[in-house]
């Protein structure tokens, strides 16, 4: 990743990291914690039941690859976290 930020340096006009290659293979780790729905999130019945105070971690790469929502290819946290997709 320095080498990456190394070249959007070097590129005049360029923020650093504005490339998103220069992310390609990082990790991150995506914390939830289930808490009470709103009333108006109520009518949605296809989620994860999970007890409240549940805590779940995912652990996430950034990949370059086919995106089916997009329609193509594109840059993105895999694997999706709280479904939704």
């Amino acid at each position: 990743m320095i080498a990456a930020q190394g070249i959007a340096h070097a590129e005049e006009g360029k923020f650093t990291f504005s490339d998103p290659r220069a992310y390609i293979g990082t990790t991150r780790t995506i914390t939830l914690r289930w808490e009470p729905l709103e009333i108006s999130d109520m009518a949605f019945d296809d989620f994860e039941r999970h007890p409240l105070g549940t805590i779940k971690t995912v652990r996430q790469k950034y990949i370059y690859g086919s995106d089916e929502l997009a329609g193509g290819f594109s840059y993105y946290w895999y694997p999706h976290a709280g479904g939704g997709y």
